[in-house]
């Protein structure tokens, strides 16, 4: 189990097939059910503990509206980093090496690195506080920004992707970190739970070799129902506040989380 790839659909469902049973016992849900039950544990996964990315736009003067690629959108924009010129920037500017931040290049006679960066830490501090003279809004899949810009800018933006299980046959590696593994199991075991009670419970048993197989769907069904309760609530607990609010910088996002 989970090898190369990390937890694999097939992982998992190995694991609900065997805690409901099988091979000893003939298992009702079907691979495909538990595929459905799988992804919409992702789906919940993805929604409370998302994997974030961010990327980059060019705005232009005058233009308020930006629509992000489709595949750099996922659940939506989580946050947007805004960059402003720092207005004393123009007196540095000199014949000297080119600081880049954000886009912009800064020019001024270092001496050494050191002075180099410490202007890079002030520029960097500069930029989030003026930052906060523009706002976003995530509107209807476009970024907006208030009030328009007047000048041509570079900016990011972070959105949350959806976590995925890994696949040998496509070579995809799984996305959700290994403490969550057993999450994820457990909980599409507990909805399998579901959908096996609900099968059993439409007999009063089953025929067997000798005598009839006796059902207990019902006690299942209330089972699954309750460790799918346990285990929303220990998603909550699992969750973090995600790093970051308006402002701050490209730099301050994690390239993965969570």
């Amino acid at each position: 189990m989970a090898g190369e790839w990390g937890l694999t659909h097939q992982d998992v469902l190995d694991y609900v097939q065997a805690n409901l049973g099988a091979p000893s016992i003939a298992v009702h849900v079907t691979p495909a059910q538990v595929l459905n039950e799988t992804n919409y544990v992702l789906n919940v996964l993805s929604r409370r503990k998302p994997r974030v990315r961010y990327s980059t736009m060019v705005a232009t003067g005058g233009k308020q509206n930006y629509r992000p690629d489709a595949d750099k959108l996922g659940y939506g924009v989580l946050a947007v980093f805004i960059p402003r010129i720092d207005p004393i920037a123009p007196l540095l500017l000199s014949s000297g090496p080119r600081l880049d931040i954000f886009g912009y290049r800064y020019s001024y006679p270092y001496r050494n690195i050191s002075e180099l960066e410490i202007d890079y830490v002030y520029f960097d501090m500069s930029t989030r506080v003026l930052s906060s003279e523009i706002d976003w809004e995530f509107i209807d899949g476009e970024i907006w920004i208030y009030p328009a810009p007047t000048e041509t800018f570079q900016f990011a933006y972070a959105y949350a992707c959806p976590k995925i299980l890994g696949n040998e046959a496509t070579q995809t590696a799984c996305t959700i970190v290994q403490s969550d593994w057993d999450w994820v199991q457990e909980s599409v075991l507990a909805r399998s739970k579901v959908i096996e009670g609900r099968i059993l419970r439409r007999y009063s048993g089953i025929p067997g070799a000798t005598a009839s197989l006796q059902t207990d769907g019902a006690n299942l069904v209330d089972e699954g129902t309750k460790d799918w309760e346990r285990m929303m609530e220990q998603l909550e607990l699992r969750t973090p506040e995600l790093p970051f609010s308006k402002g701050g910088s490209p730099a301050d996002l994690p390239l993965t989380f969570g």
